[in-house]
């Protein structure tokens, strides 16, 4: 299996993520990250991010947070159950790769989305 996270992996539209917020079941790990899941009638696991402005505020340190879960997500997509949507709200951003991968494993059992 491919690691490669394709655009087909990716939720884009905004109308994919207010769909998502408003019927997905929502899990959260601490204060950091909510994980907001809804099964899709595909064969793969796809994946968004937000993080909010209002809570990181340098461009920079969010759109770090985004590369870092996006790259936890790639690395445990095999571990990941097919035919999910999942939307990653990250309240803090993210410091390490190791941060962001435990915080989003953890917070993916949760709300039961790994295999």
């Amino acid at each position: 299996m491919r690691l490669r996270l394709t655009r087909k992996q990716r939720l884009l539209k905004a109308q994919q993520f207010k769909q998502i917020l408003k019927a997905g079941r929502k899990s959260s790990y601490k204060r950091e990250l909510s994980v907001f899941c809804m099964e899709n009638l595909l064969p793969l696991a796809r994946v968004g991010i937000i993080v909010p402005k209002k809570n990181v505020k340098l461009s920079t340190r969010r759109n770090r947070a985004k590369r870092l879960f996006r790259e936890a997500f790639r690395l445990n997509q095999a571990r990941i159950k097919p035919g999910l949507d999942i939307l990653i709200y990250s309240y803090k951003g993210a410091e390490s790769l190791d941060q962001a991968q435990s915080s989003l494993i953890e917070a993916l059992k949760k709300a039961n989305a790994l295999l």
